[in-house]
């Protein structure tokens, strides 16, 4: 039965591929952006990918990455003898998982040895059954889990309030695509993304004008609005009020 562990280096590239074996992989450096037929998002050090055999997945590397990455042959009845049953719930659909502390220290390790073995030799072939039942047992399905780091948000956004603020680079934030993101955050928050940017400059806006003695109009351009009419009009949206109500 086919079982291989391997530390493999990709150059920046946008690829896709299929095969007929199941496949895991984590990075132990950098970041892929993985789709997995409609399922999307980011392998790095912290989250892995399951694809197993059949599945197209597409991704893409914009910088130097390296994976561990673990082949393996559909074969349940090898795998009931081995007592590896929970590799099929593992491998029934493509998912994503995340690391902890112990799946950390075990990934270490196998990113040390494995450069010094052969991918199907014996000590390769221990780790890999070992990583496939350590993370069987995290459940591939934490991964659904995942929420945006705010803080990070918040920061970003603060930071560039008076500059144009674009889904990408926010999505860059969280190792996540542009379309991955806006669902998670749209879930997350009950909001979009504009809408989200559009209360920070509100926000920041009326803080200025309570604040300081600054004129309306560099607050609009400070706060990222065009001009100080678009600044009149959304502050009065928001609180019925004018900028002048305000001081």
């Amino acid at each position: 039965m086919l079982l291989t562990a391997d530390i493999r280096h990709y150059a920046p590239q946008a690829c896709f591929d299929r095969h007929d074996h199941h496949q895991l992989l984590i990075a132990t450096s950098g970041a892929m952006a993985i789709d997995m037929e409609g399922r999307e998002s980011v392998i790095t050090t912290a989250r892995g990918g399951v694809v197993p055999a059949g599945y197209r997945h597409d991704f893409e590397v914009s910088e130097q990455n390296s994976s561990i990455v673990i082949d393996l042959g559909h074969d349940p009845y090898h795998w009931r003898q081995q007592g590896w049953q929970k590799l099929e719930a593992l491998f029934e659909q493509p998912q994503y998982f995340l690391s902890n502390p112990a799946l950390d220290h075990l990934l270490r390790f196998a990113a040390a040895e494995l450069p010094r073995h052969d991918k199907a030799s014996p000590l390769a072939q221990h780790l890999a059954a070992t990583l496939l039942i350590s993370i069987a047992d995290i459940g591939a399905n934490t991964a659904t889990k995942t929420r945006l780091n705010m803080d990070a948000i918040n920061a970003y956004v603060d930071s560039h309030i008076a500059e144009p603020i674009r889904v990408a680079d926010l999505a860059r934030l969280q190792h996540l695509s542009p379309a991955h993101f806006q669902q998670l955050f749209q879930q997350q928050n009950q909001e979009s993304v504009y809408q989200y940017v559009r209360q920070r400059r509100i926000e920041q806006a009326i803080y200025l004008i309570e604040a300081t003695e600054q004129p309306l109009a560099e607050i609009a351009l400070a706060c990222g609005f065009a001009h100080q009419s678009a600044l009149t009009r959304a502050i009065k949206s928001h609180t019925g009020l004018t900028p002048a109500r305000l001081r």
